[in-house]
């Protein structure tokens, strides 16, 4: 039964009120991923999760625990294609929790008991069509600017769901089942379906939808609390060239600190930016990379993520070199009796430890499967990094573990798993350099 549910109880978007394809042999395209810097991580992902109907399905994530007692993260998800697109969110499954609390915005309740079903969907005992899932159901249309409290309903502890948009998305909350709270797991009988319905969990959906092809960027901040909130408000901060595919937030906490974070997604093909360069309309941040984030918190660092420059006010980080590209000519392995598992590549990168720990990411032509059938293209995977050698004058980009990959005229195969293989060449993009942190107090380059 979880499995006939599948993607309606997870925090994701749904596309037109239906389910994400299934190909065992494609998953997600990682595009960025770097974790566990002075308390920052960030990762971006594209997916062929509704095959032709979208031409963009994509996920940033960034988590700012740098203040451990504080933590946030942001939440940009990208998608163009279909009519419409539900942004989903639930509460927790580790306790029963009051039905949504929203803030800044009025929300009127829905007549029956399974609001969200079409007029041409009936509720029975099957558990579809899965929107009759959703009871409960209050609805509203967005102010631009608002939040949301999931919270436990025995305990002063939960999460806000801070929301930015342009003002015509529509609300809607309540509650739904919660299939995998700790005392409501279902049992192996399948007709014991009842015992889904004994714990509930709060949910929130924003629906974008236009008649003739939604094209959205759900744009929210998610604040984990124990005892009351920290943050004030969020807000977006206007950009001088404003699309959907960058954004600039201002974080505004009760005690007066403030965090501004600016972030711009990438080509999902290639893992270039999409935008190469943003600012504010204001001209106080400006960034050239993929994140920039910076807090007048005192003794704080600013971060500059997969970029070359982070201006911001009254100083800035700028690196010569924001990330590597290049193709890998050659693999080898230690169980080839080579001395490194590595990517033997054509970019000159500096010898060193310098990026231990950091992923390498690989873009590999068209898929196919042990019988030759095409599965996709551009399909990408993530390495994670030892160091940089070089030897007989090649660089080496030394592996932490085996890649289980050969690379023989021009195609790639997979040595375990589900034995892929991928048309050649292999392209590394983009490979970043470490991020710059900064204290205000050693500043690298005076602002203009």
């Amino acid at each position: 039964m979880i499995n006939r549910l599948r993607d309606i109880p997870k925090n994701t978007v749904v596309v037109d009120r239906e389910r994400q394809i299934r190909d065992e042999y494609i998953t997600g395209a990682p595009l960025f991923y770097d974790v566990n810097h002075d308390g920052v991580s960030a990762s971006e992902v594209s997916a062929k999760a509704y095959g032709d109907t979208t031409s963009r399905y994509q996920r940033m994530i960034i988590l700012n625990a740098a203040d451990s007692a504080h933590p946030y993260v942001v939440d940009l998800f990208r998608i163009k294609g279909g009519k419409i697109h539900d942004y989903m969110m639930y509460g927790s499954t580790q306790w029963d929790s009051v039905l949504p609390i929203p803030s800044s915005m009025s929300l009127t309740p829905m007549a029956g008991e399974h609001p969200l079903l079409t007029p041409d969907e009936q509720w029975d005992s099957t558990i579809r069509p899965l929107y009759g899932f959703f009871n409960d159901v209050k609805t509203g249309t967005s102010t631009g600017q608002w939040n949301v409290t999931f919270k436990n309903k025995n305990a002063d502890e939960g999460a806000r769901i801070f929301m930015v948009d342009d003002g015509t998305v529509d609300i809607f909350t309540g509650r739904s089942p919660s299939p995998f709270h700790p005392y409501n797991q279902l049992p192996p009988d399948p007709n014991a379906s009842i015992k889904l319905y004994n714990h509930w969990r709060p949910f929130l959906v924003v629906r974008n939808q236009d008649n003739t092809e939604a094209d959205t960027l759900f744009v929210a901040v998610f604040e984990p609390f124990r005892g009351s909130s920290s943050v004030e408000k969020v807000e977006a901060i206007p950009l001088k060239q404003p699309d959907k595919e960058s954004v600039a937030l201002r974080i505004t906490f009760k005690d007066g600190r403030e965090d501004v974070v600016l972030a711009a997604l990438s080509d999902p093909v290639t893992g270039q930016l999409i935008d190469d360069s943003i600012a504010t309309s204001d001209d106080k941040f400006s960034l050239k990379g993929r994140i920039g984030i910076w807090s007048n918190m005192t003794g704080s660092k600013q971060h500059l993520i997969g970029g070359r420059e982070f201006i911001y006010p009254g100083g800035a980080v700028q690196l010569e070199h924001g990330s590597y590209l290049g193709t890998v000519t050659k693999v080898e392995r230690k169980e080839y009796n080579c001395q490194y598992n590595s990517f033997v590549i054509d970019t000159e990168i500096p010898e060193g430890t310098a990026l231990k720990g950091m992923w390498v990411r690989l873009i590999f032509g068209k898929v196919f499967d042990t019988k030759d059938k095409f599965h996709a293209d551009n399909m990408t995977q993530l390495y994670k990094i030892d160091s940089v050698a070089v030897k007989d004058g090649q660089t080496h980009i030394v592996l932490a573990n085996d890649p289980g990959l050969l690379l023989e005229n021009g195609m790639a195969y997979e040595t375990s798993s589900l034995n892929r293989k991928f048309d050649g060449p292999v392209k590394l993009y983009p490979l970043h350099k470490p991020r710059t942190f900064v204290d205000k107090s050693e500043q690298l380059l005076p602002s203009a």
